[in-house]
């Protein structure tokens, strides 16, 4: 009878030894999905702000080739360098606030910069 409850036991360690590396599995992976997702957004958020940049510079030249003077040309950059400066804050906030707060402080950024270089430092 004894050794039953010996065979007993370890059917029990073998199951909480199961359910525990399954458990480390699944939570292996969802860092792996986390961390993908976060180098996706950061290259699409990147992507976007080429883009409107190269388009900020279309904008600037149809400006002058209409005959809107230097002054105001000049007046519309700052106001646009402005607009895309806050832009990129808040979607960098944005995007290191959608991580759970366990996972905040192991991002290599705090902010637009940091992510630019963050970014810029991983293999293509």
């Amino acid at each position: 009878m004894h050794e039953y409850y010996i065979w007993f036991l370890f059917f029990l360690l073998g199951v909480s030894f199961n359910k525990a590396f399954g458990f480390l599995t699944v939570v292996g992976y969802s860092l792996q999905i986390l961390k993908g997702s976060e180098i996706i957004s950061l290259r699409m958020v990147h992507k976007i702000s080429e883009d409107v940049e190269f388009l900020r510079g279309v904008k600037y030249q149809t400006l002058k080739d209409t005959g809107v003077s230097e002054r105001k040309v000049e007046l519309t950059k700052t106001v646009d360098d402005r607009i895309m400066k806050n832009w990129k804050e808040l979607v960098i906030r944005n995007i290191i606030n959608s991580f759970p707060d366990s996972y905040r402080g192991s991002l290599d950024y705090q902010d637009w910069s940091g992510a630019d270089k963050y970014l810029k430092s991983l293999p293509k």
